[in-house]
């Protein structure tokens, strides 16, 4: 299966983010496999019980507590004689207490690629399709309205990875210095199904869309990504994704996307009379020092979201428009209003061997909201350990402040089977 992945920007290998090119030859059910359990080629299974405790918005002084067991798997046999490749990856999580939904099965991906002569391969199934150079907001990534359907974590890679795919048929054709792809994602159902294990098609495939990219090494060390997406009764979009090293310490990123589009808020009240064109970006630079602690920040733009003013009368408002509005861009994952700030920090071996820490702060420069994120995880062979706490600041209707857990603190063990 030839990459329709994201264009990840590694911690530990930035030299290798910035050539494009050959992130796209990369097989994309393989790479989330070795992250997962490299001891093994085509099964990666894991089983990760969790408890958390929480003070909800609605009553700060009281703690809540909920249990969660999730399953992992994740499969990839290949026929080398048929040059055929198949994917199934599939994720269980289930909850207790809290009003949470019980249980909830996400298949992210189950698909079939046959790797054609010539550099070409040939693909079909439920993909998790991914793009962007992005850190914490990806305008490129076109597939992500309604993908998300069980939220375990505020980590932007695992949102990213831990999500369903889109049913689509596509190609991707490599050379020496690029690669060029196309893909096709058909309307399947129109409305979406919250059930246990029903595979949410409506959610993923209500309309017809299509994506098309290339990549070329302009010169050593820079291989820009064009892309050009359309959904159907909507405008096209294009697209760039651009990595370059500033010096042997910082690797900066930009993700662009614009069109003719209506806001999110006329997309929430179901209006269509604002279309204009809109542009969303991610613009950053990610500093590793040679301990190999990385800091990542980044600006983030969304030109459908709404201004400080409009933000301002739109939540002070009628509590209807309001709540339409937060449920839209949920399901959309695209921020509330334009301006956003962002910053990334992650050590590993931090104090002791095989203990890594990560930190995430995300603020909003209309309403001066946060949302502050933090994880320990300790590394043995077979098992994960891991500390997350996760805090918000704002009022009751600000961006981050209107989460439903003001704090929340989550202790998990992941199992490798």
């Amino acid at each position: 299966m030839l990459a329709y992945s994201e264009i990840a920007l590694g911690q530990d290998a930035e030299l290798d983010a910035l050539d494009v090119a050959n992130s796209a030859s990369a097989l994309m059910l393989g790479a989330e496999q070795a992250t997962t359990d490299p001891r093994r080629s085509d099964l990666a299974a894991s089983v990760e019980p969790a408890a958390n405790v929480f003070q909800t918005a609605d009553d700060p002084g009281a703690l809540d507590a909920s249990e969660r067991a999730s399953l992992d798997v994740r499969y990839a046999p290949v026929l080398p004689a048929a040059r055929l490749r198949f994917g199934l990856s599939d994720r269980l999580d289930l909850r207790h207490g809290a009003g949470a939904q019980a249980s909830v099965n996400t298949l992210r991906e189950a698909f079939a690629s046959w790797d054609a002569p010539g550099d070409a391969s040939l693909d079909a199934g439920r993909v998790n399709v991914r793009n962007g150079v992005g850190a914490g907001y990806n305008p490129t990534d076109y597939f992500r309205s309604g993908a998300l359907r069980s939220v375990t974590t505020s980590d932007p890679d695992s949102l990213r990875e831990n999500r369903q795919g889109t049913v689509i048929v596509g190609g991707q054709k490599l050379w020496n210095g690029g690669s060029a792809s196309a893909l096709f994602s058909p309307r399947i159902e129109r409305n979406g199904n919250t059930g246990s294990f029903n595979p949410n098609f409506g959610a993923t495939n209500s309309t017809d869309r299509w994506l098309v990219k290339t990549s070329a090494r302009v010169w050593d060390g820079f291989a820009p990504e064009l892309l050009a997406f359309k959904e159907a009764g909507e405008s096209a979009q294009a697209g760039i994704n651009a990595t370059a090293l500033f010096n042997n310490a910082t690797v900066g990123h930009v993700e662009f996307s614009g069109g003719r589009a209506p806001s999110l808020l006329d997309q929430a009240l179901g209006r269509s009379d604002d279309t204009a064109f809109r542009y969303r970006l991610a613009a950053g630079a990610t500093y590793t020092t040679e301990g190999r602690l990385s800091l990542t920040l980044e600006y983030q733009y969304n030109g459908a979201g709404l201004e400080t003013r409009s933000w301002d009368a739109l939540r002070n408002g009628p509590p209807p428009a309001y709540g339409a509005y937060r449920r839209w861009i949920a399901v959309a994952q695209d921020p509330p209003t334009r301006r956003q700030a962002f910053a990334f920090l992650r050590k590993p071996d931090v104090l002791i061997p095989k203990l890594d820490l990560s930190m995430m702060l995300r603020m909003d420069a209309s309403d001066l909201s946060m949302l502050g994120w933090m994880e320990l995880r300790y590394h043995w062979k077979r098992t994960d350990l891991a500390l997350q706490v996760q805090g918000t600041r704002g009022n009751a209707t600000s961006n981050y402040g209107a989460l439903p857990q003001k704090r929340l603190a989550q202790l998990t063990a992941t199992l490798f089977v």
